[in-house]
This record gives C-alpha cells, sequence and structure tokens, in this order.
C-alpha cells in the first residue's frame, strides 16, 4: 500500500491541484455552475476509484454525494465529510498544495 501511495504521489496531487481549482462556493449563486462540476468530479473520482454511488443528488444546494466500496465486510469503515462552503480556505490550500509541489 505505502509503495502505491509513493508511486502515485504525483498523480494525487495533480487530482487535488485540478479539484482545488474550481471555486465550488455553494453560499454565492454566481458560483452555481461550478459547484455542479465540482460535484460532477467528486462523482467520476468515486467511480474511478471503483465507488458504487449510493445517491448524487441536489435537493438544494449543494450537492450530496454518498458512495460506498466494500473490500471486506471485516474492514473497519472510513467515512469522510466535505462541503463547498470554505472557498478561501481551500484557495489558501490550493496554493500551498503548488508552493509545496514545486
Amino acid at each position: 500500500m505505502i509503495d502505491y501511495i509513493h508511486s502515485n504521489k504525483q498523480r494525487f496531487l495533480d487530482e487535488l491541484i485540478e479539484l482545488l481549482k474550481i471555486p465550488s462556493v455553494s453560499a454565492d449563486t454566481k458560483h452555481n455552475e461550478d459547484t455542479a462540476c465540482c460535484a460532477e468530479a467528486f462523482k467520476t473520482a468515486l467511480l474511478k476509484a471503483g465507488c458504487t454511488m449510493l445517491k448524487f443528488a441536489q435537493p438544494r444546494s449543494p450537492y450530496s454525494i454518498s458512495a460506498h466500496k466494500i473490500l471486506d465486510p471485516n474492514l473497519p469503515t472510513i467515512l469522510t465529510y466535505g462541503h463547498y462552503d470554505v472557498s478561501l480556505l481551500i484557495h489558501w490550500i490550493y496554493g500551498l498544495v503548488v508552493l509545496l509541489n514545486q
């Protein structure tokens, strides 16, 4: 597993940087299209990782995405959570990731 992470580090960083470039600010209606684009990017990444999509909905903005991937029911569960209303922090992290990656 560690070897896989190390050998794919640059790809992981590149994918993270592309995702962080999307100005998905759900609190600002001028970014509704960007928020939808970001949600689609997450959905695509989850499906590419082999997850089963349980829910992809927009009852209201922002989008709600639920997915799972069970390799072995005896292994621990990992739950992640994210949201679209921290744009200043996200852009700061994006800048930091780019800087550290140089």
